[in-house]
């Protein structure tokens, strides 16, 4: 039998590939909202409020700055699971990996010119929001970032070579293992070096050790050599096409993840970014919460998409109710233990210095409840090809999202970017992609949400009313989070066992039980 031609043991093997490697990204997730609940707590009050914002807001422009990637990594790795279903040779695939090395050090000259550029014009960047002293260390953070993007390059392809192959065991165990090692040393370093430095120092150093261990992997687990046969201009030319569309993502997401922070370093200062940061943190773990139901639900419904099953809005409500069970219910809990959490997750010390860290999360996190509840649409229009209008729609929200912020900013402050982000999201996925959404799929947007939200609003409303009536006989303190959560919880389990159907019950139960053994 060909190596590359799999036989009913390679077919178990991929299985075990998947599923195993889905196991340690669900660990992953859970590690990383650890490292925001508990390591970033503890790096601000090492390092400080202020030194922490310039970490900040020079690590948002360093990622910025990584669109220049084109997407390389997902392109190889496109590219690789599709020769080897094709049953192209090693030698083959060898070649195309080194195609895709030429790109990636094509592209880290082109990456380290503009950092250097971007080095000479920090001063006038900054010269509003940071001090001196800050304006000093940005300038050594930015310089180790700098040498950081482009090994990051290198990584990106190796990690695709990697994920072609399918060994997804492989490759999220590498990537585990960096975060572990990451958390393990911020605590250990910071006890001898409290400076942002050595967090931008970690992270360089442990991505040489992720491409090592990818190099090790590729070159003796999966036995690919790497040789340089000749130039294929077809498939260099077809891979680019690819790639644009990967990096008009890229470049969407980079900049709309990063703008708010460049933005607030530029006008209102360091301090500013840390409490916004802080935000950016709690609206990131929201968000991963709504992921992880899509991880578990969304490739049966794309599967279902590719049979040419019509029936769309049955499964999107479906998904969308499971998934507005667990994000309305953080949503609503945070709104009314939101301020307790912050002061137990900064420590009471810092908490007076984040008290508008709730407000910003509120203004980012309701708007995304309407597009994270009706994102199996996405899967849709992946499954059927159809994502043009969506990138258009995605470079408008940048553009709108950062008059925005640039505009609003210098006059309100951070209420400003957050205000900026928010409306973005309203006109680009709530609006715009849900008339498109119902012009490609024939179903009304309107009345899904009036189906998603049926019922379960109403157990919402009663746990906030319940654990808002902790708050007024507690102190607000960790006493006030702790109590008002298990009771937010006790009277959110029992509503939902009164209000919601006998099938809706056991599908919530049934995603529980899968995320539990992932």
């Amino acid at each position: 039998m060909n190596e590359n031609m799999p036989g009913r043991s390679n077919s178990r093997g991929a299985d075990r590939q998947i599923i195993w490697g889905a196991v340690i990204s669900y660990i992953l997730i859970a590690l990383n909202a650890l490292y925001g609940l508990l390591v970033t707590p503890y790096i601000i009050r090492t390092i400080g409020i202020d030194d922490y914002g310039v970490y900040r807001t020079v690590a948002s422009l360093s990622s910025s700055l990584m669109i220049v990637d084109l997407g390389l990594g997902g392109t190889v790795q496109r590219y690789i699971a599709k020769y080897i279903d094709c049953g192209e040779n090693k030698r083959q695939i060898g070649n195309y990996i080194s195609l895709a090395f030429i790109q990636a050090a094509v592209l880290s000259v082109i990456a380290e010119i503009i950092c250097i550029i971007t080095y000479l014009k920090l001063g006038d960047l900054y010269s509003d929001g940071l001090t001196a002293s800050e304006l000093a260390l940005a300038k050594k953070i930015f310089i180790v970032f700098g040498a950081t993007i482009a090994v990051h390059l290198w990584e990106n392809v190796l990690d695709g070579v990697i994920t072609g192959y399918n060994r997804f065991i492989t490759a999220n165990g590498i990537k585990l293992l960096r975060l572990i090692l990451r958390i393990v040393f911020t605590y250990a370093g910071l006890v001898v070096w409290k400076s942002p430095l050595l967090l931008v120092w970690l992270d360089l150093v442990l991505l040489l050790f992720m491409l090592v261990c990818e190099i090790i992997c590729i070159r003796f687990v999966l036995k690919q050599r790497v040789k340089f046969i000749y130039f294929d201009v077809y498939v260099f030319r077809e891979s680019l096409v690819y790639s644009v569309f990967m990096f008009i993502s890229s470049l969407v997401n980079q900049v709309n993840s990063n703008l708010d922070n460049i933005v607030v370093g530029a006008y209102l200062g360091s301090a500013e970014v840390t409490v916004y940061s802080a935000a950016l943190t709690i609206f990131s773990m929201f968000s991963q919460i709504g992921s992880a139901v899509s991880g578990v639900l969304l490739p049966k419904v794309t599967g279902l998409l590719r049979q040419k099953d019509n029936n769309i809005e049955d499964y999107v409500v479906k998904i969308g109710r499971i998934q507005f069970i667990l994000i309305g219910a953080t949503l609503g809990a945070f709104a009314v233990l939101g301020k307790s959490f912050i002061s137990v997750w900064m420590g009471g010390s810092l908490s007076h210095e984040f008290s508008d860290t709730y407000y910003i999360a509120i203004i980012l996190m309701i708007p995304a409840v309407f597009e994270i509840c009706i994102n199996v649409c996405l899967a849709a229009l992946r499954a059927s090809n159809k994502l043009k209008y969506r990138t258009a729609v995605l470079v408008l929200m940048l553009c709108f999202n950062a008059a925005v912020t640039i505009l609003g900013v210098p006059r309100w402050g951070y209420f400003a970017a957050a205000a900026g982000t928010a409306l973005s999201y309203i006109l680009g996925h709530v609006i715009s992609m849900n008339c498109y959404y119902r012009r490609v799929f024939k179903f009304h947007p309107v009345r899904a949400y009036c189906r998603i939200f049926s019922r379960t609003w109403i157990c919402i409303l009663l746990s906030c009313a319940a654990a808002f009536s902790v708050t007024l006989v507690t102190d607000g303190g960790r006493q006030t989070f702790l109590f008002g959560a298990v009771v937010f919880i006790a009277v959110y389990a029992a509503s939902l066992m009164v209000f919601l159907p006998h099938n809706e019950k056991s599908a919530v139960l049934k995603v529980f039980k899968k995320s539990n053994t992932a």
